[in-house]
């Protein structure tokens, strides 16, 4: 009974997470056309370019309701991988977000968060 109560505050928040992390991440995706496919390609450089940025960002906006999620960090972090891996298209000479990216979105963010 706990824990089942347990998987469906966790699911909740996670409900919540996105709501919240999808507007706040398509500021950021919208910036990556700004840098070399090389830096995106490179996982540290991402990291520290796209990735850290975007989570403080979430953070300073959630109103505290990633603190719910327990690894909340790790796995965002794996989220923004997932994200370059499945919505950016890196093999021309600038990064561009594919066709149709904003209606994966969400099923991306979700699966990173759940699993």
């Amino acid at each position: 009974m706990l824990g089942k109560l347990k998987s469906m505050a966790s699911s909740s928040a996670i409900d919540q997470v996105v709501k919240k992390v999808g507007p706040e991440l398509q500021t950021h995706l919208n910036k990556i056309k700004n840098f070399s496919v090389s830096d995106l390609q490179d996982n540290s450089q991402y990291d520290r370019l796209v990735s850290r940025p975007a989570l403080i960002s979430v953070n300073a906006s959630s109103s505290g309701i990633t603190k719910l999620i327990p690894g909340f960090e790790t796995k965002f972090l794996r989220m923004m991988v997932n994200l370059r891996d499945e919505l950016v298209d890196l093999s021309g000479s600038k990064p561009q977000l594919k066709e149709g990216y904003q209606d994966k979105l969400t099923s991306v963010i979700l699966k990173s968060f759940k699993s």
